[in-house]
């Protein structure tokens, strides 16, 4: 499993809607989303079913993906 980081995420997003917009990469673990005065917006961490070349083409893909009118950032993060 690997954990992708998700930044500036919309201020509405909750888990249904990760695991909905992730459901095509395979396997979803868990889905944890902080929320924080200190955060500019919402972040996720999501363990995924993914190998290292699979997480690194993915994370590649979505470093600049609009979800809504939020530009989000993904990121692979290391153990």
């Amino acid at each position: 499993m690997k954990k992708l980081l998700f930044t500036n995420l919309p201020d509405e997003i909750d888990e249904a809607s990760v695991r909905h917009e992730l459901k095509n990469l395979g396997y979803i673990g868990r889905v944890r989303i902080f929320r924080d005065e200190g955060l500019y917006a919402p972040i996720a961490i999501v363990e995924v079913d993914l190998t290292d070349t699979q997480a690194l083409h993915f994370t590649a893909r979505v470093r600049r993906y609009w979800f809504g009118d939020r530009l989000v950032s993904a990121f692979q993060l290391m153990r």
